[in-house]
């Protein structure tokens, strides 16, 4: 069993229901470790975080919670971008972390820039600036690694070259996922859509 941390997206309340139907659904044991309006801790069998966050519409990113930062980068360049997402109130000094972010990179010879939001006033990456980058996240007392991020231009690609267009009849593909999540369909099972 491994502990992830998932991050919630705008409706805490749907995006909960909507990760549980998803969980049972597949028959993906987990037991809830915490639970708040920004982030669910969950110990479950091992999972794809990759194909989760493609299948979820109401979860921002799906991190792996770690006791330290080694083997924290597996890549091969010696050039990385990272950040450190602080989430909820009561954190650790995100000074202590970043020097030991920093200590890191300097032991394992990579040359790392620090990459933080175009918010001023928020300590988290949103989706769009979280790709492509070592994202840790603090949660409460958690660290985590971020595994898989929502990729929100992805999803407007898809919208606007669709071939046509009817607004007032269009429901997002996020709210799809989650209503067809919500039905507790599996995997190639049928679902009637009768609009």
């Amino acid at each position: 069993m491994q502990n992830y941390i998932f991050i919630l997206g705008r409706d805490p309340e749907l995006s909960r229901r909507e990760l549980f139907s998803y969980l049972e659904a597949r028959k993906i044991s987990y037991t809830l470790v915490d639970s708040s309006d920004i982030a669910l801790v969950l110990s479950l069998s091992q999972i794809s975080p990759e194909q989760c966050i493609k299948d979820l519409g109401g979860t921002q990113k799906i991190a792996q919670i770690i006791d330290s930062f080694e083997h924290l980068y597996t890549g091969t360049k010696n050039k990385v971008r990272y950040a450190l997402s602080q989430y909820g109130e009561e954190q650790e000094e995100e000074s202590d972390l970043r020097q030991e972010l920093k200590a890191y990179f300097k032991k394992e010879k990579i040359k790392a820039t620090i990459k933080k939001s175009h918010r001023e006033e928020q300590d988290y990456l949103n989706p769009s600036e979280a790709q492509n980058l070592i994202e840790i996240i603090q949660y409460k007392g958690y660290l985590a690694k971020t595994l898989a991020v929502f990729n929100p231009k992805e999803y407007k690609f898809r919208d606007t070259k669709r071939p046509a267009q009817r607004p007032l009849h269009t429901v997002s593909i996020r709210l799809a996922k989650i209503l067809i999540n919500l039905s507790g369909a599996k995997p190639k099972d049928t679902l009637l859509d009768p609009f």
